[in-house]
């Protein structure tokens, strides 16, 4: 594991900034998108009772904006950055997969602290993005391992990259950095074109 120093402490502050925008994207997403959806649906529901005769072309409306309402209040959750202290991890994780999207497998027996939770689901979120954005993967797995110990693991058939000779880009120091401060074990595996495995303990 890198020995971080100094850039532990800017990558506590970006990840405070990140909390705060993640909070703010929540609440604008259910203040500000959702009450105009719901004022949708009160609009489409005065307009049925003074127009009875386009009740067909109602009917038909009415559930599409029901379901961007639906799909707005679960992303506004998914985005508050207490997402795995209101759900827990198995449930987080698994929000997770719905909406990168990618496989999650293996059983869902945990033996960490709180924080330690919390540090698994912002590792493995950063592991998803950086194999689907950046490595080009079409297939990305996060395995749960109930242990003895207890494991996550998030594996993918992207690019890879060559650890001896790649400069470590702000993912990998984040999730380094989240792991050492949580006293979890990491290791990094990636190789060009055999895609990388990433596993906490």
């Amino acid at each position: 594991m890198p020995d971080l120093g100094a850039s532990g402490h800017l990558l506590d502050s970006a990840e405070r900034d990140r909390y705060r925008e993640l909070f703010r994207a929540a609440t604008l997403l259910h203040d500000d998108v959702g009450q105009v959806l719901t004022a949708m649906g009160l609009q489409l529901d005065l307009l049925e009772m003074d127009h009875p005769e386009v009740s067909p072309s109602i009917a038909v409306l009415r559930p599409i904006v029901e379901a961007a309402f639906a799909s707005v209040r679960a992303l506004s959750a998914d985005l508050q950055p207490d997402l795995v202290t209101r759900i827990g991890l198995p449930a987080a994780l698994e929000s997770l997969a719905r909406r990168a999207p990618c496989q999650l497998s293996g059983r869902r027996v945990y033996q960490f602290t709180q924080a330690q939770a919390a540090a698994l689901y912002r590792i493995a979120e950063c592991a998803v993005d950086n194999a689907l954005i950046h490595g080009g993967a079409a297939n990305v797995v996060i395995h749960c391992s109930a242990g003895p110990p207890a494991s996550l693991q998030i594996r993918d058939d992207g690019i890879g990259f060559d650890l001896a000779s790649t400069q470590r880009g702000y993912g990998l120091l984040l999730m380094h950095h989240l792991a050492k401060a949580n006293d979890l074990k990491i290791s990094v595996h990636s190789e060009h074109g055999k895609g990388t495995i990433i596993e906490i303990s």
